[in-house]
């Protein structure tokens, strides 16, 4: 089932249940970007058009104002008619600061409704501090909390103390904060572009890649290797390319009996990627690959306890020993099956499930043998679909792989347009089996 929610983020989090999602998967406006259109005017002149007006927008420091003329739209500030523009779409606040803080305590609700042992992946890309001169996107002056007359003097500095034409690292920024915030920064994946965006510049390289960071609520958390492994690169033993020679102190192995090669390997944290083309007029959604990845790696295929809601766990019978040589272990008592079952550990799978394969891996031999309830609730029945949260849903792309998956979705979004492309994309991938609801 899919439920898309239309609303203040901040606002629509507060109606969800405590620790009712397993894996949340977005991708939040950048700073300073775009305007996303979710403005509304209230008072004035009910006949001023409110565009092409002197608006006051705050830059130059604390307290300070200056005004900026010609602007379509303007974040905050009144008209000079009367009229107060409202705003409560996030990535147009009037400093990097200001950003991160609202984007932190976005996430502290996020934290709310996500499980202990679930997993936020954060999709953000970086901005540039302008000259504040000419428009970008929607009407929008470049770096518009930029004060014109004072990065016109060479090496001047912002309120913020960013050089003009410098990155304002806002997704290291936003790292830090988060972790300040308690969040473990699990890791950073790199979105490598195979087919970037051209950019007119001379002076720099264009750029590339986009971060998307990891964050997890406590050390152990659910994670299935196996459903994202991906084929070793070589038929090497490290399945990297990389030979280790054959030592008596690895396993007793002479130099007649060769590593086993492994048939995949871990999945790796630079995801070379290609764009994916869209009808839909958004401008910022990015590949199917990426959510498939994260909810893959995250959530578990069989389902969560319909009564506690603890993932199920996958069977893993491995046997050890040299090529030839099977030294066993009890069938289903893997390591990690033994912790799931004694609730001290995250699941983690070396197969597919139901594939029944054996695959070797340096003398390692791991058989799936289906899944099992990683809790002691009685009675609780089959399992049910795990749910994905994307807070800021845009066209759905989280959504619409959550389904494909046959995994739940929530998704949220201030502007009703972008709602509306999300629902029909997702209503529209699979016609005859789409459940999808609009809430809030």
């Amino acid at each position: 089932m899919i439920t898309i929610r239309v609303g203040d983020v901040r606002e629509q989090l507060r109606q969800l249940d405590a620790k009712s999602v397993q894996c949340v998967v977005t991708s939040p406006p950048y700073f300073n970007l775009r305007d996303y259109g979710t403005a509304k005017w209230h008072g004035g002149d009910t006949d001023c058009q409110h565009k092409g007006r002197d608006v006051l927008v705050k830059s130059g420091g604390p307290g300070k104002q200056y005004t900026n003329v010609g602007s379509n739209a303007v974040f905050g500030g009144d008209c000079p008619c009367g009229a107060v523009r409202e705003d409560k779409q996030i990535g147009m606040e009037a400093t990097p600061a200001e950003f991160v803080a609202t984007l932190v305590d976005v996430f502290r609700e996020v934290r709310r409704v996500l499980r202990d042992d679930g997993v936020l992946f954060v999709n953000l890309a970086d901005s540039r501090a302008g000259s504040g001169k000419g428009p970008q996107g929607n009407g929008l002056k470049a770096s518009y909390w930029t004060k014109p007359e004072t990065v016109k003097l060479a090496g001047a500095k912002t309120s913020d103390g960013i050089r003009a034409k410098s990155l304002m690292l806002i997704p290291a920024r936003f790292a830090i904060a988060m972790s300040d915030d308690g969040w473990i920064v699990r890791d950073q994946i790199v979105w490598a572009k195979k087919a970037p965006m051209p950019e007119s510049v001379r002076d720099r390289c264009t750029s590339s890649w986009e971060p998307i960071w990891m964050f997890t609520k406590q050390a152990r958390y659910f994670w299935d290797a196996a459903a994202v492994a991906q084929p070793s690169v070589s038929d090497h033993p490290s399945g990297n390319g990389y030979k280790r020679p054959e030592q008596l102190s690895r396993g007793g192995r002479g130099q007649d009996e060769p590593w086993q090669v492994q048939a995949t390997s871990n999945m790796r944290n630079v995801w070379h990627l290609s764009p994916e083309p869209s009808r839909e007029a958004h401008y910022a959604s990015f590949p199917t690959e990426i959510p498939r990845r994260c909810i893959l790696a995250a959530t578990s295929q069989a389902g969560q306890c319909a009564k506690c809601g603890s993932p199920w766990a996958r069977v893993v019978e491995r046997e050890r020993g040299t090529p030839g040589e099977v030294r066993g272990y009890q069938a289903g008592v893997s390591s990690t099956t033994a912790s799931v079952r004694h609730g001290k550990g995250s699941p983690n799978a070396v197969v597919r499930a139901n594939s029944m394969q054996m695959t070797a891996r340096g003398g390692v031999k791991s058989e799936n043998l289906g899944w099992q309830p990683s809790c002691i609730c009685e009675d609780a029945g089959p399992p049910v679909p795990q749910t994905v949260l994307d807070p800021f849903v845009g066209s759905g792309t989280t959504l619409l792989v959550a389904d494909r998956l046959e995994r739940n979705g929530i998704g949220i979004d201030l502007n009703a347009e972008y709602a509306e492309i999300a629902r029909r994309r997702c209503a529209n991938d699979a016609p005859m089996f789409a459940d999808v609801t609009a809430a809030g």
